[in-house]
């Protein structure tokens, strides 16, 4: 198995077209390999995809994780749009 193909950056540009920042990359390494992790970042910065991106590279990466996530958001406004966005990534 390629390194390079399997590395989190690649799946994560896969996944979202973007490039992670850095502590996207550490982050997503943290709860892939089940670490307790708070994130707080601006908003924008990409945290929902960061938070949903290992459950989506655990089947890729045949890995031994959690296929549920529960994700809280304050508004139905935005659980709705976060419904749409992970839809997109799963599609594609």
């Amino acid at each position: 198995m390629n390194n390079q193909i399997f590395s989190i950056p690649h799946l994560f540009h896969t996944l979202t077209t973007h490039h992670p920042y850095n502590f996207q990359t550490q982050t997503i390494n943290r709860i892939i390999n089940h670490e307790d992790t708070i994130l707080r970042a601006p908003t924008g910065s990409g945290k929902t995809e960061t938070a949903i991106a290992p459950f989506l590279f655990a089947k890729t990466l045949y890995l031994d994780f959690p296929s549920k996530l529960i994700y809280v958001v304050p508004l139905r406004t935005l659980a709705n749009s976060l419904g749409q966005r992970v839809e997109m990534m799963v599609a594609n």
